[in-house]
């Protein structure tokens, strides 16, 4: 048996996004303007849920539906990165915006070491950036997802292949043999033996 190609299908229609986007946001105003911008975008793909302490957006996460987050670093029982790291010890995961008031190059730069997605200053941007940055942190949590789930199933073939007892290997678009499994190695050989005992 000779595979010449496997590849996925290009025209796979991408599945919505269902779940909840966290807005952390103790300041009840700008929670108010950042939450209709987000709903206006988001629905009805996402909820849009407010939430105004680290401890309780800690604990939302762990319902295990929440797809991204909007964190304000200054929250009555959190300060500075503490809810970063505490989010994400629950589910690294899950892409996490910051939108603070606190205009520091370094405080951004160790928030994304951390994992943040980005790191915006209220004032500083427009009403779309924040959408923009949801966008595009979803993007990319999707095709993370779509590509762990491709390289799983790829080792889920492999060891399909592996077992068969069938010869199998398979060929790139140039003819070049990529993958042999065991028992096409054992046919191989003994092919290979045979014909250097007839040329004898």
């Amino acid at each position: 048996v000779c595979v010449t190609s496997l590849s996925a299908s290009s025209s796979t229609v991408p599945e919505a996004v269902q779940g909840v986007l966290l807005l952390v946001e103790d300041d009840p105003d700008h929670a108010f303007l950042v939450r209709r911008n987000l709903r206006a975008l988001l629905q009805p793909e996402l909820e849009v849920v407010h939430l105004s302490t680290a401890a309780a957006a800690t604990a939302r996460l762990a319902a295990n539906d929440v797809r991204c987050i909007v964190l304000d670093l200054s929250l009555p029982d959190a300060r500075g990165l503490d809810s970063v790291r505490a989010l994400r010890a629950v589910d690294p995961t899950v892409p996490i915006v910051v939108l603070t008031g606190t205009d520091s190059d370094e405080l951004g730069r160790q928030a994304l070491e951390l994992g943040a997605q980005d790191y915006l200053v209220k004032g500083q941007h427009g009403t779309d950036a924040v959408r923009r940055s949801v966008v595009f942190a979803l993007e990319r949590s999707k095709r993370q997802a779509a590509e762990q789930r491709q390289s799983l199933l790829a080792e889920r073939l492999q060891l399909v292949l592996e077992a068969s007892a069938e010869g199998i290997c398979m060929l790139d678009a140039t003819g070049r043999l990529t993958f042999v499994n065991r028992a096409a190695e054992l046919l191989l050989a003994r092919l290979s033996g045979t014909q250097l005992a007839e040329q004898r």
